[in-house]
């Protein structure tokens, strides 16, 4: 599938998730933006989507060594995407943030409560710093950086979201109860829209790329096959 087609699939099958999602609550029905709700498994087949890219990707390089080095590179992301499947599938960090307030003793405080998306925010810390240590491995393919920035801004705006969602003890004062159950409910969805749409920009950057080191491939293979071929074509 050529990368203009997959960009197209991608974003289409993210926006009927949303929607969806978004349609289901507000006809009360179940909260799909909750654990164990399809955006989770959406979310989580995504990130393996991720993995498995970075694994193809390692898997070419490995095999023609004159494509580049940085196969650790892309073991690592692979492994890294995995982890972060499982995170989103059991929940790793909200179970880290319990784990975190239990052998402290922390008492739940606003503040002691963001420990999870403290977390996160260091997921996101570390891929920034991946991107940027390695960003001429991403500039192979021209289609790859425009994502990758799109992914960047939108977790920034993820952030945000976050900040103000945790800031719930100072907006719900000024606010009507029903108001801003409403608005909680509100930045929750779009901060899990975000996500998503995060994983999609990633996942068609990492798409090119493997598509172009694929064609290189093949074209260094090339010229090995077809002396064989000739020699094959004499001797008949």
């Amino acid at each position: 599938m050529s990368p203009k087609r997959a960009t197209f699939y991608v974003l289409l099958v993210n926006a009927i998730a949303i929607t969806l999602a978004i349609v289901i609550a507000h006809h009360g029905g179940r909260d799909h933006f909750g654990e164990r709700g399809f955006i989770t498994f959406f979310s989580t087949f995504q990130l393996l989507a991720i993995a498995w890219i970075a694994d193809k990707i390692r898997q070419v390089k490995t095999r023609q060594p004159s494509l580049g080095a940085h196969t650790g590179l892309w073991l690592m992301l692979s492994y890294s995407f995995i982890f972060l499947a499982a995170d989103e599938f059991l929940a790793i960090h909200e179970v880290t943030d319990l784990l975190i307030h239990d052998l402290l003793n922390l008492q739940e405080t606003p503040l002691t409560d963001r420990i999870d998306d403290l977390i996160v925010s260091l997921y996101a810390i570390f891929g920034s710093w991946i991107l940027w240590r390695y960003r001429r491995e991403f500039r192979a393919d021209p289609r790859t950086i425009p994502f990758l920035l799109r992914a960047i801004v939108l977790m920034a705006i993820m952030v945000g979201v976050e900040a103000i969602a945790g800031s719930e003890h100072v907006w719900s004062t000024w606010l009507m109860p029903d108001a801003a159950e409403m608005l909680e409910l509100r930045l929750y969805q779009l901060e899990e829209s975000l996500k998503i749409l995060i994983e999609a920009c990633v996942l068609l950057a990492f798409y090119p790329l493997l598509k172009t080191q694929q064609a290189k491939l093949q074209k260094l293979e090339q010229p090995t096959v077809a002396p064989q071929l000739e020699q094959h074509s004499l001797t008949r």
